[in-house]
């Protein structure tokens, strides 16, 4: 198979992941959206009549109550599941497993299409950006909207809650995740005890053979291996140098200085080089970052090449000793997409009569069939994340985009609804399953909270020398709240 070819088949492969995980993510916050909330107000758009649902959460159109959103337990639950997928790199963890929860030895780690559709695919459309705040935008404006006043109040008390809630969730889930990596991988559990306890933090969240190397936790035959292929070990020994003073403050370990250390090394050694603003501040620090920059493009080529794979990964070519059943687990997750596709058209189909609970099927049918069409726009619009020119590189403008867009989506939507059903009475047929369809599905899935919260906990790294996260956070909320009131307001008032 020529390059071209092999590039179009993963990119395929990687659709089809991202669908399968947006099928998944949107019909459970769908449904978790009914089960707690919205069938206590509308219980005949559902079979059981809302009868035993929890009622926990509101629209906030005909009661009080709005501040805990219809989508804040979808949230609450993808945030937690997206903490509890992350990277050992993201968990600080000497050993970047791409999931962090299992075992190193473990299969699923090399499953890196399933890991997509997982995160970005069923995390990220589990929890909802738009539909979250075109709740508050409509709560805020009052009006012909709901059968309340203006609610402002509580819609900035959703915002609050909607993000501290979503950011809990999420730190349990990475607490979680470290403490499945301690059971499933108890060897590491005690080497990194031993790093902190001797006040040594380089092998923390690098590559096994530099950990292992700047820790004095190498054997001469690797070393000398090492330099038989070319590696300058010359440039790790002067990284280590010059952490040497930095690592201890007064005898006693310093967390500040732990976690600004673990974060450039980390950064630099996967990234290859920092941002003016953490150059600068290690420079300050004494530190030699330079010669861990050096090492990274001096390594950069020969990391290409098997025996340094072997020295620097603790696995093998997964897709190469098991290119067959790889390939027929491929062929089994298209044969579930185009299943699923079949049992939603049907849906659609056989839902033909025109009753409340009729129609809510049949609008969440379509919902969870557009619902890959969202998720594979913000996976390409994620892309552009840290393409911003210059000291705004770090602003993850791909997500915001995302949730810029999807927000615009549903306030015009819900907009258009409530004009016609205003001026007509009631809106059409077609205009009463299309129009949620949208909002549900596909602008529920181009948004995200789940991404969201992680881009702000990362963010946050540095705090407070740094305010990326809350001027990421402030950013993104100001401006949905101010799109949605500009583009929602006008049918409202």
């Amino acid at each position: 198979m020529n390059g071209r070819a092999s590039q179009t088949l993963q990119l395929c492969t990687t659709l089809v992941y991202l669908a399968i995980g947006g099928f998944a993510g949107s019909a459970v916050r769908i449904y978790l959206g009914l089960l707690f909330g919205g069938a206590c107000e509308e219980p005949e758009t559902v079979s059981w009549g809302g009868s035993w649902a929890p009622c926990i959460t509101n629209s906030g159109l005909s009661t009080p109550g709005g501040a805990l959103f219809l989508d804040i337990i979808a949230n609450m639950v993808g945030s937690f599941f997206m903490g509890l997928l992350q990277r050992g790199a993201q968990l600080q963890l000497d050993n970047d497993l791409p999931l962090a929860f299992l075992p190193a030895s473990s299969s699923f780690q090399e499953w890196s299409e399933v890991h997509l559709g997982l995160r970005t695919g069923f995390c990220g459309s589990l929890t909802t950006f738009a539909s979250w705040n075109n709740q508050m935008v409509v709560m805020a404006c009052g009006g012909k909207g709901t059968v309340q006043s203006t609610q402002w109040l509580a819609a900035l008390v959703g915002y609050i809650l909607g993000m501290e809630v979503s950011l809990t969730s999420f730190h349990l889930g990475k607490h979680v995740a470290l403490l499945l990596h301690a059971f499933s991988n108890p060897k590491k559990l005690v080497e990194r005890e031993s790093f902190v306890n001797n006040a040594s933090l380089l092998g923390v969240n690098v590559k096994d053979f530099e950990a292992r190397f700047l820790n004095d936790d190498i054997t001469q035959e690797e070393i000398e291996k090492a330099k038989s292929i070319g590696l300058e070990l010359e440039q790790l020994s002067k990284w280590k140098e010059s952490t040497a003073q930095a690592q201890v403050s007064g005898g006693e370990l310093s967390f500040d200085k732990l976690s600004f250390l673990m974060r450039i090394q980390s950064t630099i050694l996967r990234e290859g080089t920092l941002e003016a603003e953490e150059q600068e501040l290690a420079k300050n620090m004494g530190l030699d970052t330079d010669v861990l920059q050096q090492w990274v493009d001096s390594t950069s080529r020969l990391r290409k090449d098997s025996q340094v794979q072997a020295l620097s990964s603790p696995f093998r070519s997964f897709l190469k000793h098991k290119a067959a059943g790889v390939s027929l687990v491929h062929y089994l997750v298209l044969l579930l997409y185009v299943g699923v596709n079949a049992a939603l058209v049907t849906g659609i189909v056989m839902e033909d009569s025109d009753t409340v609970l009729s129609r809510s099927r049949r609008a969440r049918f379509c919902a969870i069939i557009l619902a890959p069409f969202g998720v594979v726009t913000r996976w390409y619009l994620s892309n552009f994340n840290g393409k911003l020119p210059g000291t705004l590189s770090w602003f993850p403008i791909g997500t915001f985009l995302a949730n810029m867009l999807a927000s615009s989506i549903d306030a015009i939507l819900a907009a258009v609804e409530l004009y016609l059903s205003v001026r007509d009475g009631q809106v059409n047929y077609w205009t009463s399953i299309w129009f949620p369809a949208v909002e549900k599905g596909f602008s529920g899935s181009l948004s995200t909270v789940s991404t969201f919260v992680g881009e702000i906990s990362s963010l946050m790294f540095n705090f407070p020398q740094s305010l990326h996260g809350y001027t990421y956070m402030t950013v993104s909320l100001v401006s949905a709240f101010v799109l949605g009131i500009a583009l929602y307001g006008w049918s409202a008032w």
